[in-house]
């Protein structure tokens, strides 16, 4: 999903904490912790930022 600001364009890629600050992917498939694709010290905000974004 396209998301897009006065600064920059987004897109969703389908992974989202809405429960319990718990990150999932749209089929409820939990996020497996040891994926490599997080930029250095994100996700910063575990409880304000809610999905994630490219």
């Amino acid at each position: 999903e396209k998301a897009t600001s006065i600064y920059e364009t987004k897109y969703y890629i389908g992974l989202s904490a809405y429960k319990n600050g718990k990150w999932q992917w749209v089929d409820q498939t939990p996020y497996e912790s040891t994926a490599t694709f997080w930029k250095p010290g994100e996700p910063n905000l575990l409880f304000a930022e809610k999905c994630a974004a490219i």
